[in-house]
């Protein structure tokens, strides 16, 4: 039985509160994008209270690019945001940096995420896409930040009391349609699985450690995150 979704809105267009933009760059192109471009512009946005939040996913369409989206909380500052976004990026532009940018529909998952939480899963998505852009500010080592990514997922996982059984089922029950939506394939896996095999020491001695003098700022912005979900966890 499909959930009855006239309540919560599931499509935004341009001019309405969810803004909605895509950034074609390489993956090096959009750490950079990210960090000294993104993260500046949405600190400003939300200092002066122009947004209340935004997340980001990188895609592949089959183009490489990064899916912004911004909420306003007034609609007749739309043209603020766009127009700060213009100074942004524009440098990145006339670099060929970033080759492709386009606006475009917002349309909820409602049917992934449910329509009485999508809004909680939105704030999720805001929370976790700044620890994100903090994260890469911090991290260079792609060995290290995809320690990070792992102990990012354990951190949701604790705070929502996920049991070993519920994480093992959660992971089953969506790594297939994971691997069809990113594209993945046998090649990826092999690689991935070796990987792991590879670092598992080293993941399970990042995964516990609880104070670290290198480390403590990532171990920090993961505790921080941990308070953030708390938060939004109360009103599920």
């Amino acid at each position: 039985m499909k959930p009855d979704t006239s309540i919560i809105k599931r499509t935004f267009i341009l001019g309405d509160e969810w803004l909605y933009y895509k950034l074609y760059c390489g993956k090096r192109t959009a750490d950079m994008v990210l960090v000294d471009c993104i993260k500046p512009l949405t600190e400003r946005l939300l200092e002066k209270k122009i947004i209340d939040q935004w997340f980001f996913i990188r895609y592949t369409d089959p183009n490489p690019h990064l899916r912004i989206r911004f909420h306003c909380n007034d609609i007749d500052k739309l043209g603020i945001i766009i127009d700060n976004i213009k100074k942004a990026v524009s440098n990145y532009v006339e670099n060929d940096l970033i080759w492709k940018i386009q606006t475009d529909t917002y349309n909820r998952e409602i049917e992934r995420y449910g329509e009485n939480t999508i809004e909680e899963a939105e704030s999720l998505f805001f929370h976790d896409s700044d620890l994100c852009i903090k994260a890469l500010e911090l991290i260079e080592d792609d060995t290290l930040l995809f320690m990070f990514a792992l102990r990012s997922i354990h951190t949701i996982f604790q705070v929502f009391d996920f049991t070993i059984e519920d994480k093992l089922l959660f992971v089953k029950e969506n790594l297939e349609a994971f691997k069809a939506e990113f594209n993945s394939n046998k090649s990826l896996s092999k690689q991935l699985y070796k990987k792991y095999n590879g670092l598992k020491k080293e993941i399970i001695e990042f995964m516990e450690m609880q104070s670290h003098n290198e480390y403590q700022p990532l171990i920090n912005l993961l505790n921080t995150k941990k308070e953030q979900i708390k938060i939004v966890k109360k009103l599920y």
